[in-house]
């Protein structure tokens, strides 16, 4: 089985970044986790200090003060060309409007678009996609 590197949970809810965390590390699908409540904070240490590696995750909520995820997205893409951005972002919301999961996944990054709560076997299948991607890349 292939396993997520790193999940990087960017949620504006502690509730629901804990809930997300224990789910990473049950399912046995993410070998780190990284909680993260204020997504200006994270989209800044992405651009800086923290660059994002092949093989990494973030999982994105939509609705958060300050900066919003589709916010995020934008400012993200705009910080390196979307062909050298680890293509595994993952919009993980409350809401299943198809509103919203279309914008979601009108930026070229997101991979998937879930509603919360995230579970093992989402977790599980991500992996798995995020390898045959990673494998047919190298290729």
């Amino acid at each position: 089985m292939s396993k997520i590197a790193k999940a990087y949970l960017v949620d504006d809810s502690d509730i629901d970044n804990m809930l997300h965390s224990i789910i990473c590390e049950k399912s046995g699908a993410v070998e780190q986790v990284v909680a993260n409540t204020d997504a200006e904070d994270a989209v800044k240490k992405f651009m800086t200090t923290t660059p994002l590696q092949e093989g990494e995750f973030i999982f994105l909520d939509i609705n958060m003060p300050k900066m919003n995820g589709y916010e995020f997205l934008e400012k993200l893409s705009e910080h390196a060309p979307v062909h050298e951005l680890p293509p595994f972002v993952v919009m993980v919301s409350t809401s299943s409007n198809p509103k919203d999961e279309a914008k979601s996944r009108a930026f070229p990054i997101v991979l998937d678009y879930m509603t919360k709560p995230l579970t093992a076997e989402a977790l599980l299948k991500l992996s798995t996609v995020a390898a045959e991607r990673l494998k047919a890349k190298a290729a």
